[in-house]
């Protein structure tokens, strides 16, 4: 089997507005292709742009694409869009995400093709106090009874960069059936420094 190193490159396009294209090489045997030739290849595309609307808000708006064969030795296809929003003013802040995912798998007789989708908001609503609202749907864009989705909403305290306590609750929905889920989890950081203070 040959092993592949994983080279990537970037480039920073000449516009107004941050804007970066990224190509990436993999191996084509990974979890995801399944490639049954360890000579595959797989490839990324990601396009990356930035917008600052106000001195405290920004808007981020991205695509890539994903090609590799599979373990059918025929191709499969990955289509993905994002959207950021983020807005900062001191100890308050505002955060819109969301991303789609696609991804259409060839086995030779047929070409199934399934994503999914999430959104989520966050508002700092205090130094130290989080919430969040978060969507998430898979099945799409096929309308099935039995898709999965889940709501969930969390609350975090922050006392410092180094550690957090959260407390989330899910909603599962597949079908007919619901699970709910509680979650309480302490986060503690050991060591140098995080890089970012966010």
């Amino acid at each position: 089997m040959a092993y592949f190193h994983h080279p990537s490159a970037n480039l920073l396009l000449p516009t107004h507005w941050y804007a970066e294209l990224t190509a990436q090489v993999f191996n084509g045997d990974n979890t995801l292709f399944n490639s049954s030739n360890g000579n595959d290849l797989s490839y990324l595309g990601h396009w990356k742009n930035l917008w600052d609307i106000t001195p405290n808000t920004t808007l981020e708006l991205g695509g890539s694409y994903t090609l590799g064969k599979n373990e059918h030795a025929k191709f499969t296809q990955i289509f993905g869009g994002d959207l950021t929003c983020k807005w900062q003013n001191r100890n308050r802040a505002f955060v819109f995400q969301t991303e789609y995912l696609q991804a259409r798998v060839n086995d030779g007789i047929d070409t199934e093709t399934i994503g999914g989708l999430y959104a989520l908001t966050q508002i700092q609503m205090a130094r130290r106090w989080w919430i969040q609202a978060r969507y998430d749907i898979f099945g799409l864009p096929k309308i099935e009874p039995d898709r999965q989705q889940r709501f969930s909403a969390l609350l975090a305290f922050v006392p410092s960069e180094f550690s957090a306590l959260r407390l989330q609750y899910n909603l599962n929905k597949e079908g007919n059936q619901s699970v709910h889920q509680l979650a309480f989890q302490l986060n503690v950081t050991l060591g140098a420094h995080p890089a970012h203070a966010y």
